[in-house]
């Protein structure tokens, strides 16, 4: 009997979410010119921000900033500012970014 109730105990913990992580949240990047872009992504960091080079090919679409990020286009020297969830589209050379109702205030 004691193990029936234990075993009820796991799944009511289960199905109502309390041990399942929920899904991670990114920004999107997708790019829907012909040619390749470079990018330099600012992560936020602890001591110091983290910096890292990027491409993104032509027609490909990318999750990533899953804590919201800093993105220059180093061709253009652009910067735009994403958070979680957020979506970027490069088209004609430019970055447009729609904005997610959860990073909304």
């Amino acid at each position: 009997m004691k193990k029936i109730a234990t075993l009820l105990a796991i799944v009511a913990a289960c199905l109502s979410g309390a041990a399942v992580p929920g899904p991670a949240r990114a920004a999107s990047l997708e790019n829907t010119d012909n040619q390749t872009y470079d990018l330099i992504l600012i992560e936020p960091g602890y001591r110091q921000d983290f910096r890292q080079p990027y491409q993104i090919l032509s027609h490909a679409r990318v999750e990533l900033c899953f804590n919201g990020c800093d993105m220059i286009m180093r061709s253009t020297g652009q910067t735009v500012r994403v958070g979680p969830d957020d979506a970027v589209t490069i088209s004609w050379g430019v970055m447009r970014v729609e904005r997610s109702w959860r990073n909304t205030p």
